[in-house]
């Protein structure tokens, strides 16, 4: 308007045209400026709220190893007994399918997520990069927790493929190729599924091992099975196969970390129990 050569009622139109920009201007501009400091503000609480989880995860850490090496019996739990670590109580047993069947009984507070996922996760990158070997992951329940675990592990890329967050059922029977008729019959929550949902997504990303959550994590029981029924398999060179039965208490948040840590600390047992069997057979069993 002030290029127009305008007079009369016009050319005083253009001035409070002007003016009205101007003070938009002004207003948007103090907005945007008090937009930020909202934003810096809340990015430093996230911070120090960060910084104080962390301590806390540490300090967790740290008493449930000192209660570990008091007690002298963390790693235990072999011919039946039960082996307790860190608040949690561990039986083994034989699986009808070939697997290995635990019941794991929580305590009150165990289970939170604090080091020992992130500690699992770590030895079994640091063991299949040893071995020069790769890992996918399928998920259920945890809905991407595991692959989140890895991926927190600096140097993760060079084992781990990737992850599908298998949520819903028919997602497990076509994506992963997990039986029709199993899921069916049995719904999703069972110890086949598991196998046959770890064996998929091996195959589907091409690793040499695959592991697999499925499970009830609340707040309503599925497919008959009560809240905090998990499954958890491993799948692997040679024949490997492995289910864990999980029977776990707490919330929805508990059951589903206390499911990530059990399957990556099934993945690091079976990943040593393997190395010792590759090198017991090139040693010719000495």
């Amino acid at each position: 308007m002030y290029v127009l050569a305008l007079t009369g009622p016009l050319a005083t139109l253009r001035f409070w045209v002007m003016m009205v920009a101007v003070v938009l201007t002004v207003v948007t501009g103090l907005d945007y400026v008090r937009q930020a400091v909202v934003l810096r503000r809340q990015g430093l609480a996230a911070e120090r709220a960060a910084a104080a989880a962390r301590a806390a995860d540490a300090t967790e850490a740290l008493r449930a190893a000192a209660v570990g090496a008091r007690s002298g019996r963390c790693g235990g739990g072999r011919h039946g007994r039960p082996a307790r670590c860190g608040g949690t109580a561990i039986r083994n047993g034989g699986h009808p399918g070939g697997g290995l069947r635990r019941t794991v009984r929580r305590r009150r507070g165990a289970g939170r997520r604090g080091g020992r996922a992130v500690t699992a996760a770590a030895r079994v990158l640091r063991l299949l990069g040893a071995r020069g070997e790769t890992l996918a992951v399928a998920e259920s329940l945890t809905g991407g927790l595991v692959a989140a675990e890895l991926t927190a592990v600096p140097g993760a890329s060079r084992s781990f493929r990737g992850s599908v967050t298998a949520y819903a059922t028919p997602v497990k029977r076509d994506l992963l190729g997990v039986d029709a008729p199993l899921l069916a019959e049995r719904g999703a929550v069972d110890p086949e599924v598991a196998a046959q949902m770890a064996a998929g997504v091996r195959r589907v990303l091409d690793a040499d091992w695959g592991v697999a959550t499925t499970g009830v994590a609340g707040p309503e029981p599925q497919d008959g099975q009560p809240v905090g029924t998990v499954y958890a398999a491993v799948a692997g060179p040679s024949g490997v196969e492995k289910v864990v039965a999980l029977r776990l208490n707490g919330g929805r948040a508990e059951i589903r970390h206390e499911s990530v840590r059990s399957v990556l600390e099934l993945l690091a047992s079976e990943l040593g129990e393997n190395a010792r069997a590759q090198d017991t057979e090139q040693h010719g069993g000495i």
